[in-house]
């Protein structure tokens, strides 16, 4: 009976801990990087980084739809096709999830799917600012 309680509470306790870590997503380029070391629960998204897969599926097609046509198809059916294309999804579902969350700015940084901040290059300085605001809505 004492066995089960304890495992009962041990669970409760990490079931609290996760709750109170906040989920974070980052949306920034290569150009402006942000810092998130020693944070958990961070997505980091580069909206930049559709150019990379883009850039070698394109990459010395001709200048006419007709003629590239057939040269993409067949890129894309190769096993690096397949796998560039894998990455271009995963691109771009960063652009996509930035759209959703009305991100207007570079870098964003989103906590917990409600608070967005603008301009701040690291993470745990965005987390304290997050907290100081709970705090002060708390008073």
């Amino acid at each position: 009976m004492k066995r089960a309680a304890i495992v009962a509470a041990l669970g409760c306790a990490v079931v609290l801990r996760a709750a109170a870590a906040p989920t974070i997503t980052v949306y920034t380029t290569s150009f402006l990087p942000v810092a998130h070391d020693g944070v958990a629960n961070v997505t980091v998204y580069w909206l930049d980084e559709p150019e990379k897969p883009l850039g070698a599926l394109s990459k010395g097609l001709p200048d006419t739809v007709d003629a590239a046509a057939p040269m993409v198809l067949s890129r894309i059916n190769t096993p690096q096709g397949q796998r560039l294309l894998g990455e271009l999804k995963r691109a771009y579902q960063g652009v996509v999830n930035a759209w959703l969350n009305d991100v207007e700015q570079l870098p964003a940084i989103l906590i917990d799917d409600r608070y967005l901040l603008y301009g701040v290059y690291d993470v745990n300085k965005a987390l304290t600012i997050f907290k100081n605001h709970q705090t002060r809505q708390r008073r």
